[in-house]
């Protein structure tokens, strides 16, 4: 797979101009000996919260995605109100070229029962593997948007793209070019101030790397977890029924659990295993980059 360095690999970098103004820079680079085709379709998307039918906090109106100009899109959530996301030209000049379809399962393929609409979460695969345009929807608005670029880069070359999602409240002036740049090195220096400020003294610059990674993989596991039992038992009313194994499995006789934060949550594909205590032992050296965080967690785990 790997002979003669035939791949690419992909740098992603994240900067906040503000809370609600995030910035994205994805950089894609050919090792290979030859010029190469390469498919880049990142996805935007609402969680689906609409269809649970559910009673408690957190189920939403359904919200949208649409486009509203050839690199701009518009989002309205009855909560988070209106955004916008804006995507820039590839650096090789490449623009790119929208897809849109619903945030719902493919229940027809899954389980053999009709879907309500004919654009399902796998459409935007299906328009850029297999070519099937009829899988996104024409009239450009859904739940999952995708700007699609079709490059060819050299080999040793790289080709860049940014993208913006901000606020209606926090627009920025300018939505890339120079303030663009600047907001990311301004974030690089903060980030590496940061990371010299909880490094031992005398540390090696290699083994400051590595705390660094390390720290930085703790700071990725800080995501949104939402698990409520009771639902994940039942399963959505408009979607097949789940698996009876579920009432059988780890943590099924904790109805009473209800689960809405942000947590450090250890292994993703382990939904919806409950470890606690390994949320606990995370805390450890979370203490010594976000002691709140790490006060805050242990007081429920």
């Amino acid at each position: 797979m790997f002979d003669e360095s035939r791949y690419f690999d992909v740098e992603a970098d994240y900067a906040k101009a503000s809370p609600n103004d995030l910035l994205i820079r994805l950089a894609f680079n050919n090792r290979g000996p030859d010029s190469a085709a390469l498919e880049i379709a990142p996805k935007l998307f609402f969680r689906n919260t609409w269809i649970w039918g559910c009673e408690h906090e957190g189920c939403t109106l359904k919200p949208s995605i649409r486009k509203i100009a050839d690199d701009r899109l518009q989002l309205d959530h009855q909560t988070l109100r209106r955004f916008y996301f804006e995507a820039d030209r590839a650096s090789d000049g490449t623009a790119p070229d929208f897809g849109f379809t619903e945030n719902e399962t493919n229940t027809e393929t899954l389980y053999g029962e009709e879907t309500y609409t004919k654009y399902v979460k796998d459409g935007i695969e299906r328009w850029v593997v297999g070519g099937d345009r009829d899988a996104i929807n024409p009239q450009n608005q859904g739940t999952i948007a995708s700007p699609r670029y079709s490059l060819n880069i050299a080999s040793g070359e790289s080709v860049s793209i940014a993208f913006r999602l901000y606020s209606e409240k926090e627009a920025p002036k300018r939505v890339f070019g120079k303030a663009f740049d600047s907001v990311f090195a301004q974030r690089i220096d903060e980030a590496n101030a940061f990371y010299d400020s909880v490094a031992p003294k005398g540390i090696q610059a290699e083994e400051l790397s590595i705390q660094r990674q390390a720290y930085a993989g703790l700071l990725w596991t800080k995501q949104f977890y939402h698990y409520s039992v009771h639902d994940w038992l039942r399963g959505d009313p408009e979607i097949a029924k789940p698996p009876q194994e579920r009432w059988e499995g780890r943590n099924h006789d904790w109805e009473h659990l209800f689960n809405r934060d942000v947590i450090s949550m250890p292994d993703k594909w382990e939904y919806p295993w409950y470890a606690a205590w390994d949320l606990a032992f995370h805390m450890i050296p979370f203490a010594r980059i976000d002691a709140d965080f790490a006060r805050s967690s242990l007081s429920y785990s």
